[in-house]
């Protein structure tokens, strides 16, 4: 949750984009100088791995989508290379047509560079996803920290 000043009211702003607006002394202000306004009630369940997962994956729902697929063409692309054995072992060879061999070849070439091309666009995908989810694991982490914390009323210490 963002807070932003600014005449009279402060906005705050949430992480999916929705505005409200408090009042507050302009005397209490000058004290602070940094604050935090946490749901404890939703907190909790925001901490919860399934949430987690569900909300990053509702979030990322295009990369997954386009990582889906482009990991299920590449699979029909790997087996280009199969065919292609078997049609030159079974096929090719014993009739000994040239023109057909290169016809094929060139299909499966063709094929090789799309399967690059995907194998490319999928590590993309897979990176930008992995780096948003790293964020917002990171910030649940640290949600739940902070309100375990809240919570047992004690500091927690790495010794």
């Amino acid at each position: 949750m963002v807070c932003v000043s600014g005449g009279q009211k402060i906005k705050l702003v949430n992480a999916r984009g929705e505005l409200c607006y408090v009042e507050i002394e302009d005397e209490y202000l000058k004290e602070l100088s940094a604050f935090s306004i946490l749901p404890l009630n939703k907190v909790v369940d925001s901490i919860r791995v399934k949430n987690i997962i569900k909300n990053s994956l509702s979030m990322n729902k295009i990369f997954y989508t386009k990582y889906f697929f482009s990991s299920l063409f590449m699979a029909i692309f790997a087996l280009t290379i199969p065919v292609f054995s078997n049609l030159f072992y079974d096929k090719l060879v014993p009739s000994a047509s040239v023109s057909s061999l290169f016809g094929v070849a060139i299909i499966v070439a063709v094929f090789i560079v799309f399967e690059f091309i995907l194998r490319t666009s999928k590590d993309i995908y897979q990176s930008i996803t992995a780096r948003q989810d790293d964020v917002d694991i990171d910030i649940a982490f640290l949600e739940a920290v902070l309100y375990s914390k809240k919570k047992n009323g004690r500091s927690m210490s790495s010794a």
